[in-house]
């Protein structure tokens, strides 16, 4: 059987070299692995330079493939699809696969993938998790048959494998010792002993691998940094460090001192006549989180210090200082690289390398006491000079990308020297919850390494620029680096080179911002993005669209990264159609958010296709504004569609603004949505204090009073919306004209009733096209009949007692419907005095006119009476037996004080169109009480306000064609 499985892996390394024939094998002879020959060797990859993640990609998958039994493994996460993928065949062939992640990586993707093909409970579970809160897995390693073991310093994942420097090593070995040290290890955390709760493991710690000096110590049962500091103690000649995370602060509780428990109290103290370090952007710029503040931070980076605030320090051994400024205080500049994200595990150095009894160590966890204690990590020591030659080269390969005695203040730079390569404005969505998560990536296009302390990022509106943010003190970036800025809130991100104070999480001003750009020190600009009165949002295909309609959030990133950025063919959005290919993207946002920051933008490529969120087509059909008797206010929205909405599914609020000032994103009212609106359906939205012919059929009464210089708005979200074009706006109506408008158009209300869309569901995005006041349809097709200009004024008398009437006429050849827009208007000249009446609903205190929808036949003629009392004399006249509808008032013709007869004019009115039935002069001197007036023809074929057509008479005609 078993040569069975040495010739079907023949083949495999004989097909895989087939087809990767200038691809380089890490693993040269596959089948002296399947053999057991012995066999170690290093690899290095760097950040920025001569990065070989596909060779350390490359050499897991294959070291994983050659599994035939069992492969234990424990990384700090995981994220490569390649990687997982080969787990799932390994499980799949049901063999022993058991993998221990970091707790603080339970929620991301790699824990995902996982947890669908192995067990995450129970006594069999196979996907196991440790270390939850500071503690951390800085284990990169799996071994496989217990005979073949790969470890890294740096974890599969894009980040790790692909933008961090780090070594990586392959063993495998007839010898039990190392291999079995590394079994047991692995034994342990696969099943469920992490850290401190893992006992020691006592083997032998050294191993002759082909004549080759390797030991291994496992952090933190056998204490690494122990082992470290005796061999800085004993160094002769040279020490020289490399690292990530330099908090290895030990101090003493009483005199706050350093003491010989302190690898950088240990590299002072060594009698080694050259001592040099190299650290990290991030570890040159982070403070000791076991320890307080004091002037000798601030006096590092630059700014004044209140001495009053640093009390029981002494000169020498201060308190708050991380290991790079301590030793900084102390003699030894350290040198910086700025490359690494800042959560890089390697950290190694250089014992009397040149010597004839050379010495390295390379760790996979940080120079901390928290390795000694809780941190999972792992130590090589070699102490082969082949071997630490191999580790000087690549120190000296990072100091000669290192910058020494940083400046608290940048430099002076070029146009397009730093650019900003990638910018997520708008932020994200977490779990379908808008957030203000905004990032910023950065690329330097120069082979310099760059100081950018105390620059500026700022962005603008109409070329009036705000600060986002200040560049600390010390903040360099590497030569073609990607340098990625988050806000200090933002948890939007895996990992960020820098978390600054953006002033809150939407500095950016998402439906304004046109512009942004980068100062230097000398307030220079180096670039410029974007372009002056094109906001990023309405800039789609090019600056980044941040689709809230089907919650894809995507970053703009920029095409040549060394071609102007106020150009906008030189943009596009992030193409990548699966958070797979977004790796550096928490998973609480990876199906809202893409984007690639940290590393190299997406392929320009067409945007991918997504279908618009339905509840874009929704409408406000019509408002009931401002009726003071029946506290009728509602709204009522339209689905124009021919596919039922769910509201809460798709996000839809309405919202109203007292004031319709809403530049601050503030709203005085905001309500979710909830329920189904059926295709072609209404839904209205009306106050709880309205009338119960309105409640019966609301299905929200959770809304405030509507009225003039009001706006109402619909939207996905409940995001801070500033401008009637916002992107969450679905529609936006403005009353009265206050405030925001959208397209600078609104609303005119002239009087109590409602506005309603006319044809039904129309939308020009103009309301005051849009809109008109019609007769009251709440959750029904909207009037849209014309204005009812044939019907006129045929007759009035302001007659004796029960004789006050006013007679219309339909002159038309097709039937009126009357409606709460009719109103009779009288007044002196052409201007108007008042209501003589308003036809209105049964039931309104200031008449009794019947329910809206009356019709008026052509040729018809109603009469409108003063009270119940006038209507059996004025049908005796003529035996009229047509429509009468009296006002219950005092008196028809009287308006207060002022009489009718002592007016010269009356016109009949509908919304805005008004239209005037009789002479703009007086016809004469009446009485009232005496006199009637009328007209003495039919306006059948002349509507004309000639006095000479007007007559009085004491003969009225009630109800039917008037004498000539």
């Amino acid at each position: 059987m078993k040569n069975f499985l040495i010739i079907i892996h023949i083949i495999f390394l004989f097909i895989f070299s087939c087809s990767n024939k200038n691809k380089k094998n890490p693993i040269a002879d596959l089948s002296k692995i399947l053999g057991y020959s012995d066999q170690f060797f290093m690899r290095t990859s760097f950040s920025n330079f001569e990065n070989r993640g596909n060779d350390m990609e490359t050499l897991l998958k294959q070291t994983l493939q050659s599994t035939t039994s069992k492969a234990y493994c424990v990384f700090q996460d995981i994220n490569l699809l390649t990687i997982i993928d080969e787990f799932k065949i390994l499980s799949q062939k049901k063999l022993d696969v058991k993998i221990g992640l970091d707790e603080d990586n339970r929620e991301q993707i790699g824990y995902r993938i996982l947890s669908e093909f192995l067990s995450t409970r129970g006594e069999g579970k196979r996907l196991l998790i440790g270390n939850k809160g500071d503690s951390e897995v800085y284990m990169n390693i799996c071994v496989i048959d217990d005979r073949r073991v790969f470890l890294s310093t740096a974890p599969p994942t894009v980040q790790g494998f692909y933008n961090e420097t780090a070594f990586y090593f392959y063993i495998q070995s007839n010898e039990d010792g190392i291999i079995k040290k590394f079994a047991q290890t692995m034994d342990l955390i696969t099943n469920g002993a992490f850290g401190s709760s893992k006992q020691k493991l006592n083997q032998r710690n050294h191993f002759l691998i082909r004549n080759a000096d390797v030991g291994i110590y496992f952090a933190p049962e056998e204490k690494p940094i122990e082992f470290i500091q005796k061999r800085i103690l004993g160094a002769k000649d040279s020490i020289q460090m490399y690292t990530t995370e330099f908090f290895s602060n030990k101090l003493d509780s009483d005199f706050d001192t350093r003491t010989f428990t302190d690898i950088s109290y240990e590299l002072l103290s060594s009698p080694a006549k050259f001592k040099q370090v190299v650290g990290s952007q991030s570890t040159s710029l982070a403070i000791d989180p076991s320890a307080s503040g004091d002037c000798a931070m601030n006096d590092y980076l630059g700014i004044t210090c209140d001495s009053s605030k640093t009390t029981g320090i002494t000169s020498n051994n201060p308190r708050g200082l991380n290991s790079l400024i301590y030793l900084k205080k102390n003699g030894i500049n350290p040198n910086i690289f700025s490359s690494d994200f800042p959560n890089n595990g390697l950290n190694f150095s250089l014992i009397d390398s040149l010597s004839s009894s050379p010495m390295a160590f390379i760790s996979s966890h940080p120079y901390s006491s928290r390795s000694n204690s809780s941190h999972d990590g792992f130590m090589i020591t070699l102490e082969d000079r082949g071997l630490v030659s191999e580790v000087r080269s690549v120190y000296d390969k990072l100091l000669s990308k290192s910058v020494i005695n940083i400046t608290p203040t940048g430099i002076q730079a070029k146009n397009l020297e730093i650019v900003i390569s990638e910018l997520n404005w708008m932020g994200g969505y977490k779990k379908g919850i808008s957030s203000g998560f905004e990032y910023l990536e950065l690329f330097n296009n120069t082979n310099q390494t760059i100081n950018i302390s105390d620059w500026k990022f700022e962005c603008g509106v109409n070329g009036i620029f705000t600060n986002v943010f200040t560049f600390p003190k010390r903040t360099v970036i590497g030569q073609n680096q990607y340098f990625v800025i988050t806000d200090i809130t933002s948890d939007i991100l895996e990992q960020a080179h820098l978390r600054t104070n953006w002033s809150g999480d939407d500095k950016i001003e998402n439906g304004l911002t046109d512009q942004c750009r980068i100062l230097d020190n000398f307030n220079t600009e180096i670039d410029l993005i974007g372009v002056l009165g094109s906001p990023f949002q309405i800039s789609n295909s090019n600056q980044g669209l941040m689709n809230i309609d089907n919650k894809f959030v995507r970053s703009m990133e920029r095409n040549e990264l060394n071609k102007l950025g106020n150009n906008l063919t030189n943009w596009h959005t992030n193409s990548n159609n699966s958070y797979r290919n977004n790796a550096n993207i928490k998973s609480d946002y990876l199906d809202a958010t893409f984007g690639t920051p940290g590393y190299s933008n997406s392929p320009v490529l067409s945007l991918p296709s997504y279908p618009r969120n339905i509840a874009r087509n929704l409408l406000i059909n019509e408002i009931g504004i401002d009726d003071p008797n029946s506290n009728d206010q509602w709204v009522e929205i339209y689905n124009p569609t021919d596919t039922d909405i769910n509201l809460a599914l798709n996000k839809v609020f309405l919202r109203r603004d007292s004031s319709c000032s809403i530049s601050d994103g503030s709203w005085t009212k905001t309500i979710a949505l909830t329920g189904v609106i059926q295709k072609k359906g209404y839904y209205l939205v009306s106050r709880a204090s309205a009338s119960a012919s309105i409640l019966e059929i609301a299905n929200q009464i959770d809304f405030e009073t509507i009225s003039n210089s009001n706006c109402i708005a619909l939207t996905i979200s409940d995001e801070k919306e500033k401008s009637p074009q916002g992107i969450y706006v679905i529609d936006f109506v403005n009353i009265g004209g206050a405030g925001s408008r959208e397209n600078n158009s609104f609303v005119t209300v002239i009087a109590n009733s409602s506005y309603s869309r006319c044809a039904n569901g129309i939308d020009t995005n103009i309301n005051a096209n849009d809109f008109s006041k019609r007769r009251k349809s709440p959750k029904s097709e909207n009037p849209c009949s014309p204005p009812p200009t044939t019907l006129v004024i045929n007759e009035f008398s302001d007659g004796a007692t029960n004789f006050d009437f006013i007679e219309l006429k339909n002159l038309g050849t097709t039937s009126i419907i009357l409606d709460s827009e009719l109103k009779i208007e009288y007044g002196s000249g052409f201007s108007i005095g008042g209501n003589l009446f308003q036809y209105a609903a049964t039931g309104n205190t200031l008449s009794a006119i019947p329910t809206d929808g009356v019709t008026i036949a052509p040729s018809e003629i109603i009469l409108i009476v003063e009270s119940d009392g006038n209507i059996p004399g004025l049908r005796a006249i003529n035996g009229f037996t047509g429509k009468v509808f009296s006002l219950n008032r005092t008196s028809l013709m009287t308006s207060g004080s002022s009489q009718l007869t002592r007016q010269n004019q009356a016109r009949l009115n509908y919304g805005t169109i008004n239209w005037s039935l009789t002479p703009t002069t007086p016809i004469g001197s009446f009485t009232n009480g005496t006199m009637f007036l009328r007209n003495n023809f039919n306006f059948n074929t002349d509507l004309t306000t000639d006095l000479s057509k007007w007559g009085e008479t004491n003969s009225p005609s009630p109800g039917v064609n008037n004498p000539n």
